[in-house]
Parts: structure tokens; sequence; C-alpha cells
């Protein structure tokens, strides 16, 4: 693998090529990927999970279905001279199993007759796809193999050398899969009891209100969001467990960052995913910059003026709360650290950079908890930010758009963000080498672009909201002149647009057409997934005849061999 650089390299499993819901799928890429090849021209992209059913299902097009030819059992071609073995070899070999090979027949002996048999005869012998073959047995045989323990464990050494080989990209997460299901085949093997997870159990919601986000009703579940809280309810560093000599905190101080809020917002979520995965604890002085993050836009602090001081009865109740709700230490002063053995500091920069090592699954899981989490208790204009503040709502955009009709109103929202011209460039082209999304069109926004979008969904009757940073003005100007979207754009106004409301209005939209490079799209995008909202438009393309479509599934946002640190 190392011969190719990653863009020129794509990682496919025996099992998602056969999958019988995602298999059509995976060959789309492969199809794609083999189609920038020179020389090489791909099929169709409609034609390609015909073309998979048919040579990896053995079944005919459907076209051909009703016209199948019966090949009565009797009927079978002996093997070709020069084939490599026969059944009888294979049963020599495996002669402590013949029942298994007894189920099948070879494929140059199966569903072949008439003249197809002088077809296979000759010393370059090739197989050749006959629509009425129904007897393919791509998915293998279902038989236990009889590794040894010694076996197992070197396998799973391997599986997870390579996994740390190619930490950045999709083959990580592969390897780390197929180590758990070794890990699994260890412990039976070696008598142990492996730990089944136990059956969801009822969770009790009264007096809980489903999650709203500006009286807008987020679709997730309530039974689903709080069934999720339970499995991260422990805390250890809370509930007495640990001792703070053999603790290690992780601190974050001051108010140096790297790079915008949407960076901001990353830095913290990604310090959640560290103090998950290396035994730490994550500590934040309540003078620094997540505390600013975090009480400008959720959880503020409910008093008017913070001028009483820290210890305030109010104060420490509100630090009780947050530290539960991410299980963090939060410290007021240097002298609470001095009962810790070992304390490092960390900056912002080191926490954006940090690359996940859980399995895919299980880190979008925890990202979105603590998503939820924050919109928990977003800001309503009420209380004071870390700088005593007043604090603004997240709901001023929907607010000043759409009045007392928010809670029901239909609209989307463009994000147009240009990142500074040539850097965005570059950016958003690594991401279009990673996920086959288009390189221009999220910095672009065309009107056909965008119709093409929201035409589908009959959102061009309704109000689309313009987020913009206003690096080029043209972008907007061409949207306003066109005359399907001109008449339903609105634009936000100065009084009521800030970063908090504009992500509100993002989140809760009914689409939102968004740039991959940027943080704050992928942050509006990861929240929307969190909450359940659906019709996230981030990575498009233009298929084989000229029509726009998802080239990247929406958790594409959270796969970091895309997103990089951006994940």
């Amino acid at each position: 693998m190392d011969r190719f650089t990653p863009e020129n390299r794509y990682i496919v499993t025996y099992e998602g090529l056969t999958d019988d819901e995602v298999g059509g799928e995976v060959t789309k890429g492969l199809n794609e990927f083999l189609g920038k090849a020179e020389g090489v021209t791909p099929i169709d992209r409609e034609s390609v999970p015909c073309v998979w059913r048919a040579v990896v299902k053995g079944l005919p097009p459907e076209k051909q279905q009703t016209h199948a030819i019966e090949v009565p059992p009797a009927v079978v071609a002996p093997p070709p001279p020069n084939a490599v073995a026969s059944v009888n070899d294979v049963n020599m070999v495996n002669a402590e199993h013949p029942p298994l090979m007894q189920q099948f027949q070879l494929p140059f002996t199966a569903g072949f007759h008439g003249s197809n048999v002088e077809q296979m005869q000759g010393p370059n012998l090739r197989r050749r796809l006959d629509p009425a073959h129904q007897d393919s047995q791509r998915k293998g045989p279902d038989y236990p193999r009889p590794y040894t323990l010694d076996q197992l464990d070197k396998m799973m050494k391997m599986l997870k050398e390579v996994a740390g080989r190619y930490n950045n990209e999709a083959v990580h997460d592969i390897m780390m899969e197929y180590h758990a299901k070794v890990a699994v085949a260890k412990a039976e093997l070696g008598g142990e009891v492996v730990a089944q997870p136990p059956p969801p159990q009822a969770v009790d919601t009264t007096g809980i209100a489903p999650l709203q986000l500006c009286d807008r009703a987020a679709p997730i579940s309530l039974e689903q969001e709080l069934q999720v809280n339970k499995e991260y309810a422990q805390c250890p560093i809370l509930d007495g467990q640990l001792d703070p000599k053999d603790t290690t905190i992780v601190l974050l101080k001051g108010y140096t960052v790297y790079g915008r809020t949407g960076n901001n917002l990353i830095e913290f979520m990604h310090a959640l995913q560290y103090q998950r995965e290396n035994d730490v604890v994550i500590g934040v002085m309540l003078d620094s910059w997540v505390t600013k993050l975090i009480t400008s836009m959720w959880m503020a602090f409910p008093t008017d003026n913070l001028k009483g001081g820290f210890m305030d009865e109010g104060i420490q109740q509100w630090k009780a709360e947050v530290e539960r709700a991410f299980c963090v230490k939060i410290f007021v002063n240097d002298d609470e650290l001095s009962i810790y053995q070992n304390v490092i500091e960390t900056s912002a920069k080191e926490m954006f950079q940090y690359k996940h090592q859980e399995r895919m699954l299980e880190y979008v899981r925890f990202q979105m908890h603590n998503l939820r989490t924050l919109f928990r208790s977003y800001n309503r204009g009420f209380g004071v930010n870390i700088k005593n503040e007043r604090v603004e709502s997240m709901c001023s955009v929907l607010d000043a758009i759409f009045g007392d009709n928010k809670s029901s109103a239909i609209y989307s929202v463009i994000h147009s963000r240009s990142l500074e011209g040539d850097p965005g460039l570059r950016l958003l082209k690594r991401i279009s080498d990673s996920s086959g999304c288009d390189p221009l069109a999220a910095l672009e926004m065309e009107p056909d672009y965008i119709k093409d979008i929201l035409s589908p969904l009959g959102l061009l009757e309704h109000p689309i909201l313009f987020i913009t940073d206003h690096q080029r003005p043209e972008i907007l100007e061409r949207l306003i002149a066109d005359p399907d979207i001109g008449p339903t754009i609105h634009l936000i106004p100065d009084e009521a647009s800030w970063i908090g409301g504009d992500i509100t209005a993002g989140i809760s939209a009914n689409a939102f057409i968004g740039n991959p490079a940027s943080t704050f799209s992928g942050f509006i995008a990861k929240s929307r997934m969190a909450l359940g909202f659906e019709n996230n438009f981030l990575f498009r393309a233009r298929n084989e005849n000229g029509v726009w479509e998802n080239v990247c599934e929406e958790k594409c946002i959270f796969y970091k061999w895309i997103m990089n640190s951006m994940a």
C-alpha cells in the first residue's frame, strides 16, 4: 500500500463489497476510483448496481430474470482438462471435512451447457458470466476455522500494527473492526465468557421534555437520547473513584486558541475524546477560552453580574452541572491543582490536531452525545459569559425572520464560506480528493447547484436564509439575480446575526447546504445529525450524466481519513 499515496488508493472490504445493502454503493465508489486512471472508461454509474448483482450475487439483469435458462440437475459439464483442481482433488486436501466441499459445484461446472462448454476448453480458461447462473458462492462458507490461541494473538497484534500504521485512513477503522471480532473469537476459544451488551431497557422520561431548538422539535426521540445518556453517565473523577495522587490532569487554560469558532468547537470536542481514550481527566481553568466558548452560546452563568465572585452559590451549582455534563474538572484557581500529582498543560492547537483511536461508530456516537448535551442548555439571552458580558439569544435569527411562526417555519440555509481565497481552494481540493465531492461547487454556490438540491425537496418556494463571511459578495448577487432563487432569499438582519444565531438557524433548517472545508459548516452538519435533522448537503458532485448527487454519506463529516483534523 505504501507505494501509493492515500488519494491514489481505494480501500474496499470483502464484507462491504458483498453486503446486500451497501455492496452496490461500494462498487460505485470503486468504479469512480478506477475511472480516474488514464485510459480507463468506467461504466455508467446507474449501471453499477446491475453489474454488481450479476457479478457478485450471480443474479441476472432484471430484464432477463424471467428468461433465465434452467439447467436440469443432471446436466453438469465435466471439468475441463486444464482445470486447476477438481472436487475430488479438493476433498483429498480437506479430507477431514468432505461435507463442506460437497455443498459446492466448481464455478467452471455449474450453470454451463451446450456450446458454452466448448468455449471453456483451452489453456487460458476464463469463466464467462452467464446471466442465468445463480449459484454464486461469493459469501463463502459459514465454517469455523480451527485457529489456536497463539494464532489469534498474532492476528490481533498484526491487525493493531496495521491500524496504527495507517492511523489517519479508513484502513485503521477496518483493522480495528477485525481486531474486535478476533478478540471475541479468542475469548470464546479460551473458555472465557464473552460479555454481551444487555438488551436496551426502557428509560424513564417522566418530567423530561423532548429536545427542542428555539421551539422547533428535534427529530431524535427522547427515549433514544436518554438511552445514550445512560451509556455515558459514569464519571470516575466526580464519583470519587479516582485518587488525585494517581490522576493525570490534562489542563486547558488561557485564551490562546487555534482558529475561529468552528475550530474552537472542534478543540473542545477533541479534548473530551482525548480524555475518553487516554485514561486522563480534562481540566478546565474557569477563566479560559473553553468557558468563554461554552458560556457564550450555551450554559451561561445564571446571574446578571459575576462581580460577586466565583464562590457564589449559583456559580458553584453551575460549575457542578457543567462538570457532570461533560465529565471534566473545572478549577477556579491554581491552588486547586495542588492535590493532583501530575498536571499537563496542553494547547488548543494540540487538541485540534488530535485524531481519535476509537472505532468510528463509537466516536460518532460519543461526539453526537456531547453535541446534544450542549443544545440541551442553549442560551436564550439570559445570564452572562465568563467575561461578564450579557449573552445573546441563540434564537435571534429565527426570531428576527420568522417571529412567532419559527416553530413551524419551513426554510433552508446556505452557508457560503470562502476561506480566504487560495487556502480555501486548496483545503476543499484535498477533501475532494478524499471524498469525491466537487472541488469548487461548495465554494461557488452557483444557482443551478442550489436549485438542484432544493427543487426535489419542494423548498424553492420557501425562504432561503443566506449565511456568509462576506468575502465574495458576487455569490449572493448571483443568487438574488436568479429568477427562481432571488424571490425567496432572506438576508439576516445585522442586529440579529451573530455566530450563535447563525449556527441555530443552520441546525434547525429543513435543509442545510454548506462547505465541507469550513469547520463552521461542519459543526452545523454534525449538530444536525446529533439532533436527528436530515438533508445535509456538503459532499456533492456531478455524475456521468451531469446530474448533481451526494457522493459521500452525511457521516463523512466525522471521518478523519476525509476531514483529517476537522473530523
